[in-house]
């Protein structure tokens, strides 16, 4: 899945163009299974090109949440491996 990120934020690259992603659903994760030790926010969203991706979202946004915001999609390196962060505009 993340290599399908990779080649639709290269593409935008090239274009030119910044990649919108909007948001369809969120959920907070309490009670989080191993190797996780705090809550985390995930989100599902989608582009224009109708492709969808999951997500984490920092959770200082989570207050701010709504489904149909726009935002931004980054993949970014953690000591666990790569994770899709979603950034709301």
């Amino acid at each position: 899945m993340l290599a399908v990120l990779e080649q639709l934020l290269l593409l935008a690259y090239f274009r030119g163009e910044i990649m919108a992603w909007t948001l369809l659903s969120y959920s907070e994760i309490v009670m989080p299974l191993f190797p996780y030790s705090a809550g985390y926010v995930i989100v599902l969203v989608e582009n224009e090109e109708k492709v969808r991706m999951i997500a984490h979202v920092d959770k200082r946004y989570l207050n701010k949440l709504s489904l149909g915001m726009k935002g931004s999609l980054e993949e970014i390196e953690q000591a666990r491996g790569k994770i899709n962060l979603f950034s709301p505009e």
